[in-house]
C-alpha cells in the first residue's frame, strides 16, 4: 500500500472511531433516564463516554490535519515547511481543497481541541460535546473530497 493510501486508511480508521463514540454517548444518553441500576452511577458512565468522545475528536483531528498536509506537499506541491493545523488549513483553502466557512470550522475546531488539551473544564468538555457531531460531519466531508482528488 502506498504512502497516501496508507495515510488515508489510518484518516478513516480514526473517523470510525469518532462515530463509534460519538454514537455510544447518544445512545447511553437516550437510556440513561430509563435505567434503574443501582450497581453503577449512570452519570458517572455518561462523563466517561464524553470524555473517550472528546479524546477521539482530538486524535481525529490530529490525524485529520497530518494528511491534509501529507496531501498538500505530494498532490499540490505545497511547500514542505507547512507545519501546525492552522498553516495547513490555511494553505488547504489558498488550494481551494476547503472553503472559506470550512477553514472558519476548521480552526474553531483546532481552538476546541486546545482548550480540552491544555485545560481540562467540565463546561468546556460539555459544550465541546454538542459540538462534535458537526465536527465529525466536516471531517468525514474533507475526507470524501481528498478522496476523489
Amino acid at each position: 500500500m502506498d504512502e497516501v493510501n496508507f495515510k488515508l486508511q489510518n484518516f478513516k480508521k480514526a473517523l470510525e472511531s469518532f462515530r463509534l463514540a460519538l454514537a455510544d454517548y447518544d445512545n447511553f444518553q437516550n437510556v440513561m433516564p430509563t435505567l434503574n441500576v443501582t450497581s453503577f452511577d449512570p452519570e458517572r458512565m455518561l462523563i466517561s463516554l464524553r470524555d473517550s468522545m472528546v479524546q477521539r475528536f482530538e486524535y481525529t483531528l490530529e490525524v485529520m490535519w497530518k494528511y491534509l498536509k501529507y496531501h498538500l506537499e505530494h498532490n499540490e506541491k505545497a511547500l514542505k515547511d507547512i507545519s501546525s493545523p492552522r498553516v495547513v488549513i490555511k494553505t488547504a483553502c489558498h488550494y481551494g481543497i476547503i472553503s472559506e466557512v470550512e477553514a472558519e470550522n476548521f480552526f474553531r475546531m483546532i481552538e476546541s481541541r486546545n482548550m480540552t488539551s491544555h485545560i481540562y473544564k467540565e463546561e468546556v468538555a460539555q459544550l465541546l460535546s454538542s459540538q462534535l457531531p458537526g465536527f465529525y460531519i466536516l471531517m468525514v466531508t474533507l475526507k470524501d473530497r481528498l478522496a476523489k482528488l
